[in-house]
């Protein structure tokens, strides 16, 4: 495979940071036609109370339902009013999945990101033993299902594999499997 023109990367990487907010405006405002411009406006707010304000849909959920109720509002704007404010978390959640190393690059959002990080536990005790998530060495996934998988199948227990991978195309390998035995 060929590596992508620098270019192509910057497009690609612009593309990613603007798309939530694109997919944002896109829904708002299609919710203009489903309902008179005041109550509209009392959605969209909240919303933005939601993104911005450091309080949490305990608050801003029940602040919204009363204004769309006192606006004479019909149940589908009050309950699109309440999913619209849930949305908020799906388009920010977007937003940092496509744009992390740019999150940790905001001046104090970023070093406030790294001290969280750096806080988690990475090994965890259990009863029954230990979790990691520190990311080990591992001999790769070709290796694993032609040196590893064969023994396992053996072992009369269950096994739990767990498959991280960088880039899609690791992904579709690790899914797929080096050959239709695999999968079992």
């Amino acid at each position: 495979m060929r590596p992508r023109p620098r270019v192509a990367d910057a497009l690609f990487r612009a593309g990613l940071f603007v798309l939530p907010f694109a997919v944002a405006f896109v829904y708002v405002v299609s919710m203009l036609p489903l309902m008179p411009i005041e109550q509209w406006r009392t959605i969209v707010g909240g919303m933005g109370l939601y993104l911005l304000a450091p309080v949490g849909t305990e608050v801003v959920v029940p602040v919204v339902v009363i204004l769309l109720q006192e606006a004479g509002a019909a149940t589908h704007v009050v309950v699109l009013g309440v999913a619209s404010i849930a949305l908020v978390d799906v388009f920010t959640a977007l937003f940092f999945l496509w744009n992390w190393d740019l999150v940790e690059r905001i001046p104090y959002l970023g070093r406030a990101v790294q001290r969280v990080e750096d806080r988690c536990r990475r090994i965890v005790e259990t009863p029954s033993g230990m979790l990691n998530s520190i990311g080990l060495a591992n001999i790769g996934v070709h290796n694993f299902i032609d040196e590893k998988l064969p023994y396992l199948r053996q072992v009369d227990t269950k096994v739990i594999v767990n498959i991280a991978a960088s880039s899609l195309a690791g992904r579709s390998v690790a899914s797929s499997g080096r050959n239709s035995d695999a999968r079992r």
